[in-house]
């Protein structure tokens, strides 16, 4: 789910929407609405919310694109059954006949494949069992990361309470990661994918990783993998040779960075910089800062680079720098130090600009922390990877290393401060932590709490979608739902999304991010579709 492996501040990114706490709760009931929550149980011919829909009016007669409920017409006598498909008579507990979007009704008996049984569909889910720990050890214990655990079996059982997935009950398979252990990343992956396709059988897994070990294994194990786990993750090459890996909340690198480059023209991130105040100046010298891994290695060569040299602005070889990207905690005290290395570099050589390849705020905090001792500030050229208001707010950058932030963004609860993240909140994500506060007594004790509960209802909530498109009650017939579904699903973390069988990464909205002085905070313009490759 949503930033199940938080390291650190690689959960930063992953895990926070931080800025002030995202709207907690809601007594919206979505009745005949946008559809876009769990299902409400009322059932009424109205349309209620249903279990997931994300159409209009979800429920009105099979009229839904979405998931939902379909009142009189639909699921069950009490027309308070999960999956929804519309059309059906009244008490069959998977709807008869069309769900509203021309997809084959589900067999309701019978086990068809890997984690389905005649009662029970299984998924796998992946936590962090140190997440808090792993926080606070470098420095940013504010980013708690609430029950994550306790919070996805609360969503199990919200949907179970109302029909469960196709007519069975949905059981959490659920595994422990330790991200401060000194047991190596992919052992611990390794470990995952066996319990979920040896220990047990689950039809999907809806977590992140700490290496490539995971999204192989269950590849080749023929299990599908739902991941949020870092909001800058992979990019298009990756996700071909992954074909069962689906990105929620983000956009593959390629997209990312090339739409980075056009917001930076927009924003006249080129214009001159003077380092030691940290405002305008009369000097431009770019640099680069990214990780190492085959993915941004990729993005680097054949996207950031190539565009910053179609600017005018192509940086010498020795101010590109790539640091080693943290996978757990152990990792930590190496990269910390390539950074401050890197800082030192880029300073000595004059460099200005500084174009930070992040992906979960890592490199954001620890360049700004360096930095900030050597008196050096530099334009910082960003995306939603480097999360500047939510180390702002944290204490980790100071208003004047973030002063000409330029870039772009497409997580509003993580890139803006409280008041202008709600403006973004939509209503699946209102639905969803009414949902957690109404079934364990709890609401999220911040910012970043919230949206790993919206991560687990993302991940919940798109899985619903996908099985009531899918030909088969099987980890195959799952993802051919996936690929089924164009801009149907609403996403409460990112909103509108487009998922198909060549486009595995969900989000399509973005927009140009900065630094706005007279708030001190990140502020957003020129909302956009980011086209897919």
């Amino acid at each position: 789910m949503r930033t199940r492996i938080p390291l650190a501040v690689v959960a930063l990114l992953a895990v926070s929407a931080c800025g002030s706490t995202v709207q907690q709760s809601s007594t919206t009931t979505l009745n005949g609405t946008s559809g876009d929550g769990l299902s409400s149980a009322s059932g009424s011919s109205t349309g209620d919310a249903g279990t997931l829909g994300t159409g209009a009016a979800a429920g009105a007669g099979g009229s839904s694109t979405g998931l939902g409920t379909s009142g009189s017409a639909g699921v069950g006598t009490d027309g308070s059954t999960g999956l929804g498909n519309t059309g059906g008579s009244s008490g069959d507990p998977t709807g008869g006949g069309s769900d509203g979007t021309g997809a084959p009704p589900l067999p309701s008996q019978g086990s068809t494949g890997l984690g389905v049984t005649a009662k029970t569909i299984s998924i796998g889910i992946g936590y962090s069992t140190d997440g808090d720990a792993a926080n606070a050890a470098i420095g940013a214990g504010s980013f708690t990361q609430g029950d994550e655990k306790g919070s996805a079996q609360a969503l199990i059982d919200e949907i179970n309470a109302h029909g469960g997935v196709a007519g069975r009950k949905l059981v959490g398979v659920f595994h422990g990661y330790n991200v401060t252990s000194a047991t190596p990343g992919s052992t611990q992956d390794q470990a995952a994918c066996d319990d979920w396709t040896v220990d047990h059988k689950v039809i999907a897994v809806m977590s992140s990783s700490l290496t490539d070990t995971l999204v192989a294994c269950l590849k080749q194990r023929g299990v599908l993998l739902i991941k949020a786990g870092q909001i800058v993750d992979a990019d298009q090459t990756y996700l071909r040779s992954y074909s069962n890996e689906l990105l929620l909340a983000t956009m593959s690198q390629d997209r990312i960075f090339k739409d980075q480059a056009q917001a930076f023209q927009r924003q006249k991130y080129f214009t001159g910089w003077n380092t030691v105040n940290g405002t305008p100046g009369a000097t431009t010298k770019v640099g680069v800062l990214t990780y190492d891994n085959d993915s941004f290695t990729r993005s680097l060569r054949h996207v950031i680079l190539p565009a910053l040299k179609a600017a005018g602005h192509a940086p010498a070889e020795s101010d590109v720098i790539q640091v080693h990207k943290v996978q757990q905690q152990s990792d930590t005290a190496g990269t910390t130090a390539q950074i401050k290395s890197a800082v030192l570099r880029l300073q000595s050589d004059g460099v200005t600009h500084v174009v930070l390849g992040d992906a979960s705020a890592f490199i954001m905090e620890f360049f700004a922390a360096n930095a900030r001792t050597q008196g050096y500030f530099p334009r910082l050229g960003v995306t939603s990877g480097a999360a500047p208001e939510a180390v702002f707010e944290a204490g980790l950058a100071t208003a004047q290393q973030l002063n000409g932030i330029s870039g772009n963004g497409w997580l509003p609860t993580l890139d803006l401060p409280g008041a202008e993240a709600n403006k973004h909140t939509n209503s699946a994500a209102k639905r969803c932590l009414e949902i957690l506060k109404r079934r364990t007594g709890q609401q999220p004790a911040n910012a970043n709490e919230a949206t790993i509960a919206l991560g687990d209802c993302d991940s919940l909530f798109i899985f619903q979608k996908a099985m009531s498109l899918a030909p088969t009650l099987s980890p195959a017939g799952l993802l051919a739902g996936f690929d089924k579904l164009a801009g149907s699903y609403v996403s409460p973390t990112v909103g509108p999304t487009f998922v198909s069988s060549n486009q595995h990464d969900t989000a399509v909205q973005a927009w140009d991010l900065n630094w706005v002085s007279s708030c001190t905070c990140v502020r957003y313009s020129s909302q956009r579709r980011v086209p897919s490759l």
